[in-house]
């Protein structure tokens, strides 16, 4: 699966910026897991995980996993959503799709563009989980669905398992995409989208979570992070001028 260039410009990829930056995201990949953890704890050592919304939410996605595991896996379903999340973001970015090939085998897209944001959505965009609840809120703005509240946070769970796993599987393929970008690169990105995404989920279908919260933890975590290994770096870079300043001192004498 991927993305195939229909025009003769070359893909400017420069690896070593990429990686470059990449690295100066760790930290912030170490502090959503640091959140998630802190928010994850909070909520389960204090009982607050017996709601509606969570219960509802974590059976939707252990009933994927149980599909995902026991039962034939609906690959073609997900190629589907890949290659559709792909062109939506190449329209979304002004380029033109001339092929769209779906199959139970894989499949590509033909474009006169590329871009980072093109070819990882797939990796980052939860599709079906968007097309869910935005065909929930269609249906409950004609019918309400006020008493079936339980079956949104079901199928967003579900959904969100399928996205996930999918894309935990495709992380260990050559992958195209990530051959387009470098792989560490892309695995940064693709990890901290998704952590993201866990993060937004846990607020969602949890009461005692909330936005400010969250965002509270996040900061606080983001500045100890990048804090220590500012420091870190910072005496790196200390020992290493003194070493260099005591060699040339001691070769001129």
């Amino acid at each position: 699966m991927g993305i195939l260039l229909g025009s003769a410009f070359p893909v400017k990829r420069m690896r070593w910026l990429k990686n470059l930056l990449a690295t100066t995201l760790l930290p912030a990949l170490a502090s959503e897991l640091a959140t998630l953890g802190e928010l994850t704890g909070q909520t389960l050592g204090h009982g607050q995980w017996k709601n509606l919304a969570s219960l509802s939410f974590a059976s939707g996605f252990l009933i994927w996993l149980a599909i995902y595991f026991l039962l034939p896996r609906p690959f073609w379903l997900y190629v589907l959503g890949h290659e559709l999340t792909h062109a939506l973001l190449a329209y979304l970015h002004g380029a033109q799709v001339y092929s769209f090939r779906v199959s139970s085998h894989g499949g590509a897209i033909t474009t006169n563009r590329t871009g980072v944001l093109i070819a990882l959505a797939p990796y980052i965009i939860p599709l079906y989980t968007l097309l869910w609840v935005a065909l929930w809120k269609i249906v409950d703005y004609y019918y309400s669905l006020s008493a079936y509240q339980w079956l949104l946070y079901a199928g967003m769970g579900l959904t969100w398992g399928f996205h996930f796993s999918f894309t935990l599987s495709m992380m260990k393929e050559c992958q195209p995409d990530f051959q387009e970008h470098g792989y560490f690169f892309s695995w940064v990105l693709i990890a901290g989208a998704n952590l993201l995404w866990a993060l937004v989920f846990l607020a969602l279908t949890n009461p005692a979570v909330s936005w400010g919260g969250m965002a509270r933890s996040l900061a606080t975590h983001l500045w100890k992070q990048y804090t220590y290994w500012g420091h870190w770096l910072v005496a790196g870079l200390g020992q290493w001028v003194g070493r260099s300043v005591s060699q040339r001192g001691s070769t001129g004498t």
